[in-house]
Parts: C-alpha cells; sequence; structure tokens
C-alpha cells in the first residue's frame, strides 16, 4: 500500500497558529510524532520505544494502564526486571520533556493525564470527520490534518490496527469529498482530493475513473488517457489483472475512439518519503535492486521454498540498515521477523546469536514455545538458560554417545523453527556472522539445510575483510550455494546520486554539496551519516570540509563534543561491552541514578547509543561496533584494566548465579590482571560451553587457563596448580576426542604424562591412565587398554581410589567384550557393578549396557534383556535421550533373537524414529543397521540391501568400524538370499578384513559363515570347510554360543552335501542343542532342517519326518536372515514323498510356492527377480 506525504502547509501553518493561542501542548501523531509548546516544537523522545509510549497513552488516555502491562506490551523480548527497569526510564524521559502533571502514575499504574490541556491531532480528525450532519469544510480540515499515517516508521503491534482504522477514515472522509465536489462540478478539487486517494490506494478503479471524468470536463484529453494506462498498468503490476469489466465499459465510454488496453507495462516511479531535517533515523536511499531481489526471494520462501542469503559489504555499507528495512515490509505484509546478532567482544560466549534468536521469536507467540515436546524445549532450555536452565556440572566420560548431542540441539532449534513457520511466513535475520563461533556457524547450516521445505527466508551479514579469520563461514557459505540453498548479495557503496539524495533529504544544504560530501566518504553510508552527525546545525564551511581522515577521529571528535558526564560514562560502557546493563555501569561507575538515564538520554540524542534490540539483559547497545571500537581503544591501557575489573566486580554483585555470564566475566577479569579470578570464570564458563556442546569454546577457556596458570606458577612448583593443569589437559583431550581430533587428543595426552613423570605425581599417572584406557578402546585397540588399564588399577589402590577401581574395570570389561573373551568381561563388570553404590545411576547404567552387550554375545538373551531394561529405565530417569535410543534399539535386537517379532518391530519403530526426530547420528546408523536386519529377517532382502547400504554411507566422519562391519556383514547376507554369490562374497571378504584388526570376532565369525555357505553352494568343499572350520573355533574359543550354533548348522550342510553324512549328523545336533539352549528358534530350525535332510539322505525318511515337523513348527517364530522357511517346506515335501505321502508333500510345496512368491514379489527388477527364483529352487 502506497503511503500519503501530501499535505496542505497553509493549512497546517493556520491550523497550529490557532494552537499556538491555547496553553498547553499540540500533540501530533500522523506522519512523524511531534509536540509543540506554544510555537516552539519539544525535542523528540531519545528512543523510539519511549516515543511510541508516549502516543499509546494519549491515544488510550480515558483509562489507566498496568505497568506489568506497559512493560511486557514494549518491552516484552527481556525479563521482568528489565523490563520494569526500561518502562520506569522512559516514564521519566516524558515527564522530563512534558512536565510532571501530564502523568498519573503509582507503584502500580500509570496514565496520560486527561484533564491537563492539550490538543492532539487525531482527536481533532476524529470529531470533524464523524460530525453529523457531515460539513465539507470539516472533512477537508480533517484531510489536511492527515499528514501522514499514524506513527509513521513505527511497526509496534498496537500501533497497526490504529492506524488501519484511521486510514479507513481518511479514506472515506477523501471518498465524500470527492463526491461532493463531482456532483457540483468542481473539477479542480476532485483532481485534488482524487490524487490523495490514490496515493494511499492507488488500485481504486471509481478515484480512477473521477479524474478520468475531472480532466474531460477540464478539457485535458491527454492527461485522461495518461490516467487511464496508469489505472491499467497499476492493476497488471499488483494483481496480474485487468480493470473489471464495469470499469472498461465506462472508461470506454468515456474515451470513445480514444479508448485502448495498454499492453506495456513500465515500473510507476516509487513515492519517495518527505524530508525531514533529522538524523535519528536517516532516511532509506538506493538499494531498490537488491530490496527487489529480497522481495522474490520472499516470495518464494512464501511458497515453501526455505531460502538463505548472505549480504556481505565492507562495515558501514549499510548491511544493517537494508535488513531492518526489509523485515518492517515483511512485518507490515504479516509475516515474522526475528533477530540475531554476533558480537566481537563477546565471541567467547557460546551460541550468543542463537539464543537472542530464540528469544525473539518467543516473545512473539510464548504458546509455540510450550507446544513444543519436552525434549525440545529442554534442550532449547540449553541456549535460553531463563527457559529451563540446565545445572552446571564436570563433563563427564561416558563413551562414543556424547557426540551426538550437539545434532539433538540442532534438531530441537529446526522443530521450533517449522513451528513458528507453520503459523506464519518467517524472516530470521542473523547479523554480523564473520564473528560467528564455529558452534554458531554448524547450526546455522543444519537449520537451513533442515528447513529448505518451509516458508522461512534466513538473512545472514558479514564483512568480507573478516571472513579470512573465520574459515568456517568461507566453507558454509560456499556448501550452501553451491547446493543451491543460499545465494551471496554483495552491497556496494552508494553512488554519488544516492548520497545526494541522502544529503537533500536530511539537511538544507547548497547545491554541490552532496558530490563534496560524495569525495569525502566515498559513498559509505556510516561514514557520510556520521558527517552528516558531526556536521548537523552548523554553518557550512568553506573549501575541504573539516571531517577527520578516519572514523576513529570522527568519533572522537563526536565525543569531544558530549557533556563531560556522558563522556565519562560512554567511556565505562564502551568497556563492559558493545550492549551492556544501564544498572551494571552505573554500579561500576558509583554515580547516582539520575545522573546515569541523564547521560544515556544525551549519548541517545547524539546517536552514540540506542536501545537494546532483544539481547537478553542489556539495556543499550552502541548503535555500530565502529563506534565501540573507537570509544574503547581511545580509553589508556591502564584504565582501562582499572575499568574492566572495576566492571566485573559490578557484574558479580548484580548476577546472583554466575554461570550465566561466566564467559563475560572471564573477559573482564583476564583483561584487568586479576588473573585469579580470571581463571576462577574461565574453568566455570568452559563448563557451561562443554554442555552446550559448544566445544569450541570450551576449548579457548581451556587453553587460556592453561596460559593463566603458566602466568601464577612459572616454576610448576604448587602441587594445586599442578593438578589443575592435568585436569584442563584431561578436558580439552576430551574436547579433542569429540570432534575426532585425535592428533590434538593424544599431544594432550601425552602433555598430561610428561607432567606426571616430571613431578613423580601418582595422581597425575593415575589420570593418565584413566584417559589412555577409554581412548585406546575408542580406537579399537584393546590389549594397550587392557594393559594400561592394569597399570591403574596398581596406582589406584595405592591411593584408595574406589571410584576409579570401578571405572578402569569397566574399561578392561569393555575391551574383553570386543577381544571375544566374554567370560573375562563377565569378571570385570561384574565387579564393577559391586563396588559402585546402587544410588550412583550414571555409572551403573553404562555398566549395564555394557553386561548386556557380553550377555548377548553369549548367547544369555534372557540375561541381556534384563541388563537392556534396567538400563533403559536408568536413561528415562536421568532423561538421557541417546542412551534411551541404544538401550532401546538394542532390545530391538535381543527380541528378534528370541523371536519375539511382534516386540522386537515395537522397539525399532519407536527407537529409530525418536533417533531420526532428535537428530542422534551415530544412534540413527546403528538403528539402519538394525532395521536392515529386520528387513532380511522378514525376506525383503533388497530392502535389507538398501538399509544397509544407507547406513553404511551416513557413516562418513564417524569412527564406527564396528558399525561398518554390520553393514557390510548385512549387505552380504541381502546379497547371497537374492542369488548373487559373487557380490556377496566381496561384501563378506570386505567385513572379514576390517574386523580382524579391531578383534570385531562376532561380527568376523558372521561374514566367515556367509563366505563358508558360497563356498558349498558353488561346491567348493574345501573352501567350505575352511571358512566354516575357522569360525566354529572362533565362537568356541570366544563363547559366542549364538553364531557357534550357526556355525555348526552351516558346517552340516556342508558336510551333507560333501557326503559326510555321520559328520553332519553330528554338527546338526550340537547346533540344535546349543539354539534351544539359549532360546534362539532361527537357528534350532536350521538344525532341525539340516538333521532331517541328512536322515534322508541316510534312507530313514521316518527319523527324517520327525525333525523336518519340529522345522516347520518353528517357523512362524523364526526369522529369515539365516535360512529361507520355505527351504524348510521344500525339505518337508521331500521327506514326504519319499514316504509317499504324496497330498500332505504337495500341500508342504504350495507353502513352499507361496513363500517363495511373496518375497519375489518384493523384487521391483523382473530380471533379478526371475533369478532369485532359479537360485532358492536349487538352494537348499
Amino acid at each position: 500500500m502506497a503511503m500519503n506525504y501530501w499535505y496542505n502547509e497553509s493549512e497546517e501553518i493556520r491550523m497550529r497558529a490557532e494552537m499556538n493561542t491555547r496553553p498547553g501542548l499540540a500533540i501530533f501523531l500522523f506522519g512523524r510524532p511531534e509536540v509543540l509548546r506554544g510555537n516552539q516544537p519539544l525535542p523528540p523522545l531519545a528512543t523510539q520505544k519511549t516515543q511510541s509510549l508516549l502516543a499509546y497513552l494519549i491515544i488510550h488516555c480515558n483509562r489507566s494502564h498496568l505497568r506489568d502491562e506497559l512493560a511486557a506490551l514494549f518491552w516484552g523480548d527481556r525479563d521482568d526486571a528489565h523490563a520494569h527497569h526500561s518502562l520506569t526510564t522512559a516514564l521519566w524521559r516524558i515527564r522530563r520533556l512534558l512536565g510532571k502533571e501530564y502523568l498519573l502514575s503509582d507503584s502500580t499504574r500509570v496514565q496520560f493525564n486527561p484533564h491537563s490541556t492539550f490538543w492532539l491531532d487525531i482527536t481533532e480528525f476524529e470529531k470533524r470527520v464523524k460530525r453529523i450532519p457531515a460539513n465539507p469544510a470539516d472533512l477537508a480540515a480533517a484531510v489536511d490534518l492527515y499528514r501522514g499515517d499514524l506513527l509513521e516508521g513505527f511497526y509496534d503491534d498496537w500501533c497497526i490496527e490504529e492506524r488501519y482504522y484511521l486510514e479507513s477514515l481518511y479514506l472515506d472522509a477523501l471518498k465524500r469529498l470527492v463526491d461532493w465536489h463531482e456532483a457540483r462540478s468542481n473539477w479542480g478539487e476532485v483532481l485534488v482530493y482524487t490524487q490523495k486517494y490514490l496515493a494511499h490506494d492507488s488500485l481504486m478503479q471509481n478515484m480512477h475513473l473521477a479524474r478520468i471524468r475531472a480532466m474531460l470536463a477540464l478539457g485535458d484529453r491527454a492527461g485522461a488517457r495518461h490516467q487511464w494506462q496508469v489505472c491499467c498498468e497499476t492493476r497488471q503490476q499488483e494483481l496480474h489483472a485487468l480493470p473489471s469489466p464495469e470499469v472498461l465499459r465506462e472508461a470506454e465510454d468515456l474515451l470513445g475512439a480514444e479508448f485502448t488496453i495498454p499492453l506495456l507495462i513500465e515500473p510507476l516511479p516509487e513515492k519517495k518519503p518527505p524530508p525531514w531535517n533529522r538524523l535519528e533515523r536517516p532516511p532509506f536511499v538506493g538499494r531498490r535492486q537488491e530490496m527487489a531481489v529480497l522481495q522474490a526471494l520472499w516470495e518464494q520462501a512464501a511458497q515453501g521454498r526455505g531460502h538463505m542469503v548472505f549480504i556481505s559489504g565492507e562495515a558501514g555499507v549499510g548491511k544493517t540498515r537494508l535488513t531492518e528495512e526489509f523485515a518492517a515490509m515483511v512485518r507490515w505484509h504479516g509475516g515474522m521477523v526475528a533477530h540475531g546478532h554476533c558480537f566481537q567482544s563477546e565471541h567467547i560466549l557460546p551460541n550468543q546469536l542463537l539464543g537472542e534468536m530464540l528469544r525473539d521469536l518467543v516473545r512473539q507467540e510464548n504458546e509455540i514455545l510450550l507446544g513444543l515436546p519436552a525434549w525440545a524445549r529442554n534442550e532449547l532450555a540449553r541456549l535460553v538458560p531463563e527457559w529451563n536452565p540446565p545445572k552446571v556440572q564436570p563433563t563427564s566420560s561416558t563413551g562414543p554417545l556424547q557426540a551426538d548431542q550437539q545434532s539433538i540441539l540442532f534438531t530441537a532449534m529446526v522443530t521450533l523453527i517449522r513451528q513458528f513457520a507453520s503459523q506464519s511466513p518467517l524472516l530470521v535475520v542473523l547479523e554480523d556472522l564473520h564473528w560467528a563461533a564455529e558452534t554458531t556457524l554448524a547450526a546455522i547450516h543444519y537449520l537451513v539445510r533442515r528447513t529448505g521445505d518451509v516458508p522461512v527466508l534466513y538473512l545472514a551479514t558479514f564483512r568480507p575483510e573478516d571472513v579470512f579469520q573465520n574459515p568456517a563461514l568461507s566453507s558454509i557459505t560456499a556448501q550452501l550455494t553451491r547446493d543451491g540453498l543460499a545465494q551471496n548479495l554483495a552491497l556496494e557503496r552508494l553512488t554519488r546520486e544516492e548520497i545526494a539524495e541522502l544529503v537533500q533529504r536530511t539537511m538544507n544544504a547548497e547545491a554541490g554539496y552532496g558530490n563534496r560530501l560524495y569525495d569525502h566518504t566515498q559513498g559509505n553510508a556510516f561514514y557520510t551519516i556520521e558527517t552528516l552527525r558531526a556536521l548537523a546545525g552548523a554553518p557550512l564551511p568553506e573549501g575541504r570540509l573539516p571531517v577527520p581522515d578516519t572514523v576513529r577521529d570522527l568519533i572522537q571528535s563526536r565525543l569531544e563534543q558530549l557533556s563531560p558526564t556522558a563522556r565519562e560514562w560512554i567511556t565505562w560502557a564502551a568497556v563492559a561491552g558493545r550492549a551492556f546493563d544501564l544498572e551494571l555501569v552505573r554500579r561500576a561507575c558509583g554515580v547516582d541514578e539520575n545522573t546515569a538515564l541523564e547521560a544515556v538520554d544525551e549519548l541517545l540524542r547524539q546517536g552514540f547509543l540506542c536501545e537494546a534490540s532483544g539481547m537478553a539483559g542489556s539495556d543499550y547497545e552502541f548503535v555500530h561496533q565502529l563506534v565501540h571500537q573507537a570509544t574503547y581503544m581511545g580509553i589508556h591501557h591502564r584504565r582501562r584494566r582499572r575499568l574492566h575489573r572495576l566492571i566485573g566486580e559490578a557484574m558479580e554483585g548484580l548476577i546472583k548465579d554466575h554461570s550465566l555470564a561466566a564467559s563475560t566475566l572471564a573477559y573482564h577479569f583476564d583483561t584487568s590482571g586479576e588473573f585469579e579470578k580470571a581463571l576462577q570464570y574461565h574453568d566455570l564458563a568452559a563448563q557451561v560451553t562443554a554442555i552446550d556442546f559448544a566445544w569450541q569454546e570450551a576449548e579457548e577457556h581451556l587453553g587460556r587457563m592453561l596460559w593463566l596458570i603458566e602466568q601464577l606458577d612459572p616454576q610448576q612448583g604448587d602441587s594445586e596448580y599442578l593438578h589443575r593443569r592435568g585436569q584442563i589437559l584431561i578436558r580439552r583431550a576430551e574436547l579433542h576426542s569429540l570432534q575426532a581430533r585425535l592428533k590434538e587428543r593424544d599431544a594432550d595426552l601425552e602433555a598430561l604424562n610428561t607432567l606426571a613423570d616430571n613431578h613423580c605425581d601418582e595422581y597425575l599417572r593415575l589420570q593418565t591412565r584413566i584417559q589412555r584406557a577409554r581412548f585406546l578402546n575408542l580406537d579399537a585397540r584393546y590389549e594397550q587398554a587392557i594393559s594400561v588399564a592394569r597399570e591403574g588399577l596398581v596406582l589406584a589402590e595405592q591411593l584408595q581410589d574406589i571410584a576409579t577401581h570401578s571405572y578402569l574395570l569397566t574399561q578392561i570389561g569393555f575391551a574383553h567384550y570386543f577381544l571375544g573373551k566374554p567370560k573375562s568381561a563377565l569378571f570385570s563388570l561384574d565387579a564393577a557393578l559391586r563396588m559402585t553404590p546402587e544410588t550412583d545411576s550414571e555409572t551403573r547404567r553404562h555398566i549395564l549396557h555394557i553386561l548386556g552387550y557380553v550377555h548377548f554375545h553369549l548367547g544369555n538373551f534372557g540375561c541381556a534383556l534384563a541388563c537392556q531394561q534396567e538400563s533403559l529405565a536408568m536413561h528415562q530417569t536421568i532423561g538421557d535421550y541417546n542412551g534411551m535410543i541404544w538401550a532401546g534399539l538394542d532390545m530391538a535386537a535381543t527380541f528378534q533373537k528370541m523371536g519375539r517379532m511382534v516386540e522386537a518391530a515395537e522397539y525399532l519403530n519407536r527407537y529409530l524414529q525418536l533417533a531420526q526426530h532428535i537428530g542422534a547420528r551415530s544412534a540413527e546408523v546403528y538403528g539402519r543397521i538394525q532395521l536392515g536386519s529386520w528387513y532380511l529377517c522378514q525376506g525383503n532382502y533388497p530392502a535389507a540391501e538398501e538399509t544397509f547400504s544407507q547406513a553404511l554411507a551416513s557413516q562418513e566422519g564417524l569412527r564406527t568400524e564396528h558399525a561398518r562391519v554390520a553393514a557390510e556383514v548385512g549387505i552380504g547376507f541381502a546379497f547371497y538370499h537374492l542369488g548373487y554369490g559373487a557380490k556377496a562374497q566381496d561384501w563378506f571378504e570386505q567385513a572379514v578384513g576390517r574386523a580382524r584388526p579391531i578383534q570385531h570376532l562376532r561380527r568376523a565369525v558372521e561374514a566367515l559363515i556367509g563366505l563358508g555357505m558360497i563356498a558349498c553352494d558353488s561346491g567348493q568343499y574345501p573352501a567350505a570347510h575352511t571358512f566354516l572350520g575357522e569360525a566354529v573355533a572362533i565362537a568356541r574359543e570366544s563363547d559366542c554360543r549364538g553364531n557357534l550354533a550357526a556355525g555348526l548348522a552351516a558346517l552340516a550342510r556342508a558336510e551333507r552335501h560333501c557326503g559326510n553324512l555321520s559328520l553332519s549328523l553330528a554338527h546338526a545336533s550340537e547346533a540344535t542343542r546349543i539354539a534351544e539352549e539359549i532360546g534362539w528358534p532361527a537357528i534350532q530350525m536350521w538344525g532341525e532342517l539340516e538333521n532331517g535332510l541328512t536322515r534322508l539322505s541316510q534312507g530313514d525318511p521316518e527319523t527324517a519326518l520327525v525333525h523336518t515337523r519340529r522345522a516347520v513348527d518353528l517357523a512362524p517364530q523364526c526369522d529369515e536372515s539365516w535360512v529361507g522357511s520355505e527351504q524348510v517346506y521344500r525339505a518337508h515335501s521331500r521327506v514326504l514323498q519319499a514316504l509317499g505321502r504324496i497330498e500332505a508333500a504337495n500341500e508342504a510345496e504350495r507353502f513352499f510356492e507361496g513363500i517363495l512368491e511373496s518375497k519375489a514379489d518384493r523384487i521391483l527388477n523382473p530380471k533379478r527377480r526371475q533369478h532369485y527364483r532359479e537360485f532358492a529352487k536349487r538352494n537348499i
């Protein structure tokens, strides 16, 4: 909708003169707000929020307002204390400007005094347009009062409806004036009022027709034709439609032979806002092309095609102003906008930008946060602690499950963004991304990729000159752009013509001033505005403009014009940070509240500060980072150190929970030279950032701690500092491990070992053994892990450290499990469990988890299930979703082995979906492997092959060699059952080659069994005996009874094909017995099948029938992963035929054919389907 900037200047002067005869105030809220006392305009209030508050109180002066409601309405993005403080400050400004008599207030309520002496343009306007009977003079006066829309340039929610209502009255008054004058043939007045109407609503066809009639009446046929062309072009540009049929007919009647429907469309000239001689918010000039690009991308995003725009440009070129103007346009059209900022001095604060963005979103619609799943709210509270602050606790070493938590947090953010975008198209503005930490950039990358199908547009600004210091930003911009998810928009400096327009619209300057200014600033918008601010109100100098060459000098020259109080205040504020809390600076510098408010008010008016834009706990911020930087660098370095100390001490007194500001406190005390306090807060900040998965930031804090300890204890003679060095190295090694930076991890461990040896410190030696044992296990170096852990046990005994003793036993048990020594593993794990208190769920849940693996390996599926259930319950109590997923998926695998297929499917679906939902990547890979196994069990071999392949591809970047082996074995069995022996052999050989070095014996046995079955099917019996003999031997040695039974069943088949029937019968009987003992029906069925076929080969069909019938009975609770159930029915049919029971044999054969065809139907490719049929019919 176009704005009306036209007004009758003489009528306004007349009304103002009329106002000057009355005492009190004249208040103008149409257009830019203005207040006059007599004939003198009062200075504008320092902030736009305060202006908006005053307008709200004036318009609603008929009632009082609760302070709580006003604080929430105008400062809802802040906590209650800061919101009320901002309200109090704003009311103080209003009283100081207008006088105490204009505000009525107490401790709970506020009201603009309706009995005070004031005149309001809105009241006068409404009185005149609503007067009955209508008077054209009143309507004309009302139209003249309407200088522009209500509170032009303000976009607070409260004023939008008021603005629409008053605009509708204004348009109605214009329509009545047009009708009145047209009825009396006052054609000149018709042209005046239709022009005003169309300036607001260019699509009103009746107004175009009225202008055409007036022009024709005045003899201006050319003007009438042009007006008709404007009418048609506007309709086509805005609505992509012609005028209505009725309008077309009337226009044709009016224009006659000159009537046409224009086809060529040229853009209508942009209507410029009125000039105002002020620089509190300079006019927006240029950027038409950039705005058009953003508008097109917004329209695309609104259709559900999310996108990212990287807006780059040098400091001060106008990136922030472009995003502000576009955001205002989005809000005007009903979109939702969220902002986030990065700041240089707070670069060690993890995820500052993300937290600010989330606060801004939830401030606008809190119900959406409440509607999120509990897990998502809990994760988001890591970024916004006041939602549900997590307790700070030391990072625990819980094994490889921990690394997935970062993607859980990112997925929670995606969930929130999707919820908001489902309500309204969403614009997310992320400013100064060149200062963003790697963690923040990773989150943004994740968000953009996961929201490409929702109506959201991201705008991210950055300075290209600073990108070289942030390679992660270069990487994600390149990746997203290459993948079509983002594009770059580079801002150039303003042109000479645009600078001239800026000058013309901000100050009365002689011709050529714009050129002189452009030559000086070279089109940098910020430099230009700062120069204009420095010269505002001063006579134009002759010759060269007296502005320093650098912005720092320019800002320093402006600082020198401040009062001493304001100059001192901004010095303290610069040390506090780019954004700061008024009470913090006031307390640090020791001034009273009134002095502080006076100083801030001056700085706001002079354009150094502005109200903070949604940052938690900040009242104000510097208008530009260059202003902050120049002010800060102008302070002598010795005074800077003192001010940092005083700011830090004031912050300690203000903030109860120091963990919420640990990074900032560390920064202030570090910079001030207070190393002991800095060490304390770097330690706390490292804990907080690690909990938030901001590992790079945590690493920075730990590195700084090492440097500080070096300054405090350069000779390494203090044992307390010595142990702190060791703990820091341990924590940093853990962070390096989580990021797969193994060389750096090992370097930290070596430094820890050297520290321990140099000082002969037994405690540090024990800590070295603990960490080395754990990381050796993760690196699949199990023998070394056991050796190191045993060295640690000796030290733990000496130091009487029971907790460490238990932990080392767990690591030994873990290593023995993977080495295929389950009894040794059980011994260590049981001992660890016994010495761990029942109340220590954190430790016990991990011991039980590993115990479940060991019992599964042993074939003790009942015990495995019990351990997994207890571990799952503890994970649920603690709220560890990642641990819940792993335990739930393990239970699905155990249920599958036990033939409890319904429960297996239930647990698999539930916990795989949860893994996908929260973005737990390693767990999702594990779940996909389980899903592939499920498809194998169901005989859906194509789906199994595809799922295992997906799981294998998903492991890029993950150190999960065991999962790779599992996926390779699964792919091998899928191809084997489909009849592609050569492909299956390649995958089995690859799996064996990967499993041997890491000693993953259980999977190695499975792959060897697969190779033996392929060799047997192809008649290579010596090779089959070699593979299967090795598999059985390894399974016996490692006590893997389930795989031992499978290997014996496969070996029975090989011996039967070779004619060694006695050996075949022995192997089959042992396989059946073991499978029955451990409760694995699939292998029991296979053993009975081989028993029956061997008996048949021995010429004993009666005994054979006993075994094949048992196999048939077991088939419903078995899976199809080792042998297909169709083979059981084919074997049963042969035995029945041998006994002459033809009808029963035919029935069994029909079962065989039915199962075979149901499996074949799942194979989409006809050739592969036929190949499978042929293979399955001969494979028995």
